[in-house]
């Protein structure tokens, strides 16, 4: 899949990718009762006595390079197109652990040995994304990245994939920071535990960026973590058997200069890097709004939205851009198709998430933008929702669409 993007890459020089996403298409039963993969539909029921098939894809979120000149013409045939390759990560089974999971190398180990191969000069590129990849694993545990026609299973590994531009070796070491929800009230046999909403989750990874400008921003992800228990979460576990309760985390990968080196050292590619000194990071999520909406239509009003041009509302100014850093597919598992995806998207507990394998699974997408001429100083550390409230009212003109 990765060279059939490099080659629409090379067809398309004036874009870039700014994130690269492996994504999970479903299938549906046709009129004729036979399997037909759907990749443009929104929603899909997952039936407990079925095998679901699944495919997985690459989705490459892009942006038009920028110019320097008026001639687009020009622009075009000067652009030098992108040429992207990966790696894998795959956490190492240590073989000890307990009867339903063994233990893996854990998420700091293997964010570790990607430091290693930086120092090592072993990845030859600009890294764009860092991404925490589920992968079906068979009954031994062994698990193959590289397939891409599976069906879901009963055990999962977690491996991280690094998406690169081919170029210098990077001078950049990675680095992964997790959000989790706090959890407001304890749970029982008969009462479900009360979590914080993702929204404040995403309020509290705004500011740690505020208060972190050494860190250059790459990518970030809504990801669901097993809960053991109702202690604390371990977000660092590779590995999980499915059913059970789960807590939607927010998970930041970023790079930043390698501690051995000087900032005049690096070979930095500025155009590939957005400065997190004045990074105010905000996020808008599209979703169905209608039974019957396809991804297709979803990803026509995210477009819309950054095409149009408003007045910034937060500082006076007018028809400043806010600037797309990254955007994801957003899988929103719901009990039934009614009025409950709207409280799913923001619930970051679910109980016994597919216990029974009956319940709908809806895709959404969410951008990450900058929102531009926002002081740090404006941000008070005692208010937690105004960041989101400017994210909802700031609507300016960019330019991004999805392959």
């Amino acid at each position: 899949m990765i060279l059939l993007a490099n080659d629409w890459l090379a067809e398309n020089p004036s874009w870039k990718a700014i994130n690269c996403e492996s994504v999970t298409l479903l299938f549906k039963p046709n009129e004729s009762g036979s399997l037909e993969l759907r990749p443009t539909d929104a929603s899909f029921y997952i039936y407990g006595s079925a095998k679901q098939h699944i495919v997985k894809a690459l989705r490459l979120w892009i942006k038009r390079q920028p110019t320097d000149s008026t001639d687009d013409s020009e622009n075009v045939s000067k652009a030098k197109p992108q040429i992207l390759d990966y790696l894998d990560i795959i956490p190492e089974n240590r073989g000890d652990g307990d009867s339903f999971c063994p233990k893996f190398e854990n998420l700091n180990q293997c964010v570790e040995r990607i430091n290693k191969m930086v120092r090592e000069k072993k990845i030859n590129g600009t890294i764009i994304t860092v991404e925490s990849l589920n992968c079906e694993a068979e009954i031994d545990w062994k698990i193959n990245p590289e397939q891409t026609l599976n069906f879901f299973t009963n055990k999962t590994v977690t491996i991280l994939r690094i998406f690169y531009e081919k170029g210098p070796p990077s001078e950049l070491e990675i680095g992964i920071k997790d959000f989790v929800p706090q959890n407001l009230s304890g749970g029982g046999f008969f009462k479900r535990p009360k979590f914080e909403p993702f929204s404040l989750v995403l309020t509290r990874s705004t500011k740690w960026l505020i208060e972190n400008p050494d860190v250059t921003f790459r990518n970030a992800q809504s990801l669901d973590i097993k809960l053991k228990s109702l202690g604390p979460c371990d977000v660092t576990s590779m590995a999980y058997t499915e059913h059970g309760d789960y807590l939607k985390i927010f998970r930041i990968a970023y790079t930043k200069p390698l501690k051995c080196k000087s900032n005049q050292s690096l070979n930095i590619d500025n155009n590939n890097i957005v400065e997190t000194k004045s990074l105010v990071l905000a996020s808008k999520l599209f979703m169905p709004t209608k039974k019957g909406e396809s991804l297709t239509e979803i990803r026509q009003r995210l477009e819309d939205w950054i095409n149009v041009s408003h007045k910034d509302q937060i500082v006076g100014e007018i028809n400043k851009p806010i600037e797309i850093l990254s955007a994801e597919t957003v899988e929103v598992f719901c009990r039934s198709d009614d009025n409950e995806l709207e409280k799913a998207v923001d619930d970051t507990f679910q109980y016994n998430r597919f216990g029974t394998k009956n319940g709908y699974i809806f895709m959404s997408l969410r951008v990450y933008f900058h929102l531009p001429g926002l002081p740090n100083l404006l941000i008070p550390s005692d208010d937690d929702n105004l960041i989101q409230s400017m994210a909802l009212n700031n609507e300016n003109t960019s330019s991004c669409t999805i392959l």
